[in-house]
């Protein structure tokens, strides 16, 4: 990975290191895996292409001045997240997996924490 340049960023997307993903099938979330692989693989029957509902949180890591990183009210955000899926009738991401997983890809993307 290049250096970043913290003071020069464009608001743009930026791939990182490694993503986290889980799946929904046969009732239950899949445990969540880490990938590099960014590329979906989506039948054309899926219904985001068919005015589907979908929820999405984005959390938030800051590295302290003392080095550590700090996630900003994580657990809120799985609250959040579980509460807009429950409106949508979607069946929820657990707040314990969400957490992990935003633990896991912080850890595993180092290099882009601000």
């Amino acid at each position: 990975m290049a250096e970043l340049d913290w003071s020069n960023l464009a608001f743009q997307a930026r791939k990182t290191n490694v993503v986290v993903v889980s799946t929904y099938k046969e009732g239950k979330w899949s445990e969540p895996v880490t990938t590099s692989e960014f590329n979906l693989n989506l039948s054309t029957f899926a219904g985001v292409f068919h005015y589907a509902n979908a929820c999405f949180e984005g959390a938030k890591a800051f590295m302290g001045v003392d080095g550590k990183v700090r996630l900003f009210r994580v657990d809120e955000n799985a609250k959040r997240l579980k509460a807009s899926a429950e409106k949508l009738c979607l069946t929820p991401l657990p707040e314990d997996m969400f957490i992990n997983a935003v633990i896991e890809c912080v850890k595993r993307n180092i290099g882009f924490v601000p």
